[in-house]
Order: structure tokens, then sequence, then C-alpha cells
């Protein structure tokens, strides 16, 4: 049930709408999933939030504040990394305060980690699509995830997990 996440500009001053409630069950799932049919349509109300896609902020310092996780780098669910880029950022940002500057701390930890984020923020995004596509191209996609052996699907992911994080204090 989560719908295709909106774009939204860097720094808008607009608050996300809150969620939408909807009485009675929820819309069907596909007859293949009985128990979870059953289990979904036994529901009286249900909520629907709004997803935000926006672009990742230019700096995430300023003076002696640094913002990590999503209030840096906001990532979409479709890939579930949100809350580890959060933990790998608290990481890196740790081992980068050996500096005596916060500035160049900050200016560190960034170089260390945007290239990575923005993988998965992009990586992310593409997921989405996927997710959400409907008709031939949803036959598609199931039949290709059906046949493929799930070594090959997973091994598009080796990129995430067989990350190991720089030491900035040691330079390797």
């Amino acid at each position: 049930l989560l719908p295709q996440p909106a774009r939204q500009a860097a720094g808008s001053s607009q608050p996300p709408p809150p969620a939408t409630v909807h009485t009675g069950p929820p819309p069907r799932v596909p007859p293949r999933a009985p128990d979870l049919s059953a289990l979904l349509q036994s529901a009286t109300s249900w909520r629907q939030w709004a997803l935000y896609d926006p672009e990742p902020l230019a700096s995430w310092s300023k003076g002696q504040t640094i913002v990590i996780g999503d209030a840096a780098h906001p990532i979409l669910p479709f890939l579930a990394q949100g809350g580890a880029m959060a933990i790998e950022d608290a990481f890196c940002l740790a081992d980068c305060m050996t500096e005596s500057n916060p500035q160049e701390a900050f200016a560190a930890f960034e170089l260390l980690r945007r290239d990575r984020v923005a993988r998965v923020q992009i990586e992310s995004r593409k997921n989405g699509q996927i997710y959400h596509l409907s008709g031939i191209p949803a036959v598609a996609r199931d039949t290709a995830m059906r046949l493929l052996p799930r070594s090959q699907l997973m091994r598009r992911y080796d990129w995430i997990y067989s990350w190991r994080p720089q030491s900035m204090a040691s330079g390797s």
C-alpha cells in the first residue's frame, strides 16, 4: 500500500500533509496471498502516509552543527537501508571527529559518505519504480524474479552488504 513517492524541493517550507485515514478495509490483496488478504480485510480503518523524496541537502553541516541519516540524505523505503545509513553515518562521523577542527571533520565525513548514500538513494528510487509497475511490465518483473536464481538477484546488492568503513584516523 505504499504510494509512489512525491518529489519535494530541498528546503521546502511546505509541511507534509497528515496521514489520510480510511474507513473500512484496505484494497484487496491478490488472491495468491489469502491469509494476508483475510487479515487486511478484517481492518476497520487504516492510514496512508505520503512518501516524499526530497533532493539531498547541498551541505550536511553549518558551523558547529551537522546532520546525519535521513536529516542529511532521506532515503525512500524501497531498499530498507535508511536506518543502516544512519548507523554507518554515526560510525564514520565518530571516526572523523578525531580531527581537531570540527569543520574539517565534517568536511571529511561528507566526502567519505556522500557517494555511498547517493547511490543508496538512487537504487532505492529505482526499486520503488520497479515495485510499482503494473500490467505487462509487472508480469515481466515477476517472471524475471521467479526465474533468476536468488543468488543472482542478491548479487545486485553486494556493494551494500560488503561495505566496510574506511578509517579516517589511520588514513586507510
